[in-house]
């Protein structure tokens, strides 16, 4: 499990390019199409590319992150502590 996340990580950190990045990109297109931040897949698939390259993506995560966990600052530090091992 900590490969795939440590994979994840990677794509949206923009570290990983190619088919994996494409595949996170069209599995976050249509959840940008339904929530009305993207008025296509296309476009919603362009959103996902542009968020992995300008750093948007992993913000989001890190703010995610914050959110679900019932001891927040624990989370943010596993996160963290994931990242540097990229």
């Amino acid at each position: 499990m900590e490969r795939d996340t440590l994979t994840l990580l990677r794509v949206i950190s923009g570290k990983e390019h190619g088919p994996k990045l494409d595949v996170a990109c069209a599995n976050a297109a249509p959840i940008l199409y339904l929530t009305h931040k993207a008025s296509s897949l296309k476009q919603g698939f362009e959103l996902a590319m542009d968020a992995v390259e300008n750093g948007e993506g992993l913000k989001k995560l890190e703010e995610w992150v914050g959110a679900q966990n019932e001891n927040p600052e624990k989370g943010k530090r596993r996160l963290r502590g994931l990242l540097q091992t990229l």
